[in-house]
């Protein structure tokens, strides 16, 4: 059964730390210095377990002008393709919604902008590499926030997680 689990920036992080290590230091090549940075300690994580396993994580981390920067999505791959990454990706802007955010940004991989595309994101920004890996800014205003058909069994089976109470 899947279930999610939220935390502080100043909680334990261990599991949402341990996917993130398989997924972009293991798999993809970045480095472990890299991935952990100065934002963990200031974001709200969200970390996925199917039974007592991290299967997968993200952030969120507030941004001026009361907006929201989504970020560190990871799905461990025995677990992609199959609306993870989508349920993560909805809790997060669920609750961001909920705590009247206007707008989001991510900072996709190039490879990976068609997946927050289908919720709305559009560039915004110039093209830049971290760590050799093409990344583009992106955007969405609350308004212009658009749930795929992909996720929709995801959206339906987040409604049995508890968000947290703030962002």
């Amino acid at each position: 059964m899947l279930h999610t689990t939220w935390i502080d920036g100043t909680g334990d992080l261990t599991h949402a730390l341990w996917v993130r290590r398989r997924v972009f230091v293991e798999e993809q090549g970045f480095s472990a210095e890299q991935d952990v940075d100065e934002w963990d300690v200031v974001a709200r994580h969200v970390v996925l377990y199917e039974g007592a396993r991290p299967i997968g994580t993200a952030r969120m981390l507030p941004l001026p002008e009361n907006g929201a920067r989504l970020g560190r999505v990871a799905v461990l791959a025995s677990h992609r393709a199959q609306g993870c990454g989508d349920l993560l990706m909805k809790l997060m802007m669920r609750v961001c919604l909920d705590a009247g955010r206007a707008y989001f940004v991510v900072h996709a991989q190039k490879d990976k902008a068609a997946f927050y595309a289908r919720y709305g994101f559009a560039f915004h920004g110039e093209e830049y590499l971290e760590e050799g890996c093409p990344h583009i800014p992106m955007r969405v205003e609350a308004a212009a926030v658009v749930w795929p058909k992909k996720c929709s069994q995801a959206r339906s089976a987040g409604r049995q997680y508890r968000a947290p109470t703030k962002m």
